[in-house]
């Protein structure tokens, strides 16, 4: 359980560093920078603020989304979806989709 003063953290699991964010700007700025780390976390829903339910969302989430973030990913956490992106996130990458 993460203290509620501390902004962020890195999360360390066999060889996995991940950090998580309580905002989005770091994503964004992971993207502008074509940054192929650190691995991030990001929860969207309001309902998530209790460090006990995000526990519980990761380790639902993590066998569908470890290998991605051992590669690099932004992983997006709701309640009932996640969505996940690989990095590095390129202008090129984008106008394909």
């Amino acid at each position: 359980m993460l203290p509620p003063t501390k902004p962020s953290s890195s999360v360390p699991h066999a060889n996995l560093a991940c950090s998580y964010r309580p905002d989005t700007d770091f994503g964004t700025l992971l993207a502008l920078r074509e940054a192929t780390s650190p691995s991030v976390i990001l929860f969207r829903a309001a309902s998530l603020t209790r460090a006990d339910d995000q526990v519980a969302l990761i380790l639902v989430a993590l066998p569908f989304t470890e290998a991605a973030l051992r590669r690099g990913a932004i992983v997006i956490l709701e309640r009932h979806r996640l969505r996940l992106r690989d990095l590095p996130i390129t202008r090129q990458r984008e106008e394909n989709r």
